[in-house]
């Protein structure tokens, strides 16, 4: 009987142990999930940065077209007027030093210009990366979920089949104690019969006597 109330406890034991590590890992599992839904939001917001981006690039190379249209336009211009005024290059020399200063300053907008499309590039390359890394941050977690929750099925099964081990017990040792009980008022039975038997016994020893007297 004792042992079979220390197995009650272990398993009851057991059973605590493991309804408290099925709430821990429940736990776990809103953590992952809130985890995954920031890194939704991260992704969300990477994708708009690109696409921000991607608009930006677009326009800088729409600007950089436009630039390089001024630019040939200019060229012609130049060459039209430098065709014009070369029998009289000496009388105009100050408009053709400011049409080579404005042909310097479109150079150094084309130049300009590249190296913005060149850190657009650059950080289009950081934005993707960031991307991937996230893309790869986000299937880890849902591989670690789903290995949670795994583990959660098998704990809620292992906790159903103790508590069937358990109800089993309980229903085995209310059994036990209603023998113990038919057992004891067999006893009792016994020991009343016993006490007849002397009470008769003791009639029969006086008895006796006292036909040996006479």
């Amino acid at each position: 009987m004792v042992k079979n109330q220390e197995h009650n406890e272990e398993l009851l034991l057991t059973v605590k142990q493991l309804q408290t590590s099925l709430e821990n890992e429940k736990n776990e599992n809103a953590s992952l999930l809130a985890k995954n839904n920031e890194l939704d939001l991260s992704y969300g917001e990477a994708l708009r940065s690109i696409s921000k981006l991607e608009k930006e690039l677009e326009e800088s190379q729409k600007k950089a077209e436009v630039l390089a249209q001024t630019v040939e336009n200019q060229k012609e211009q130049l060459a039209e007027e430098q065709s014009k005024h070369e029998a009289i290059r000496g009388k105009y020399e100050d408009e053709v030093l400011l049409l080579q200063s404005v042909e310097n300053a479109l150079a150094d907008a084309k130049i300009e210009l590249d190296v913005v499309q060149k850190k657009s590039e650059y950080r289009q390359a950081e934005l993707e990366s960031l991307v991937e890394q996230l893309e790869t941050e986000k299937r880890n977690l849902i591989s670690d979920q789903e290995a949670k929750e795994q583990e959660i099925r098998r704990l809620v099964s292992s906790n159903e089949r103790l508590q069937e081990d358990l109800n089993s017990k309980s229903v085995e040792l209310e059994q036990f104690h209603e023998r113990m009980a038919k057992f004891e008022s067999q006893i009792a039975d016994e020991r009343r019969k016993l006490e007849s038997l002397e009470v008769e016994r003791q009639g029969a020893v006086e008895e006796c006597a006292l036909l040996r007297v006479q």
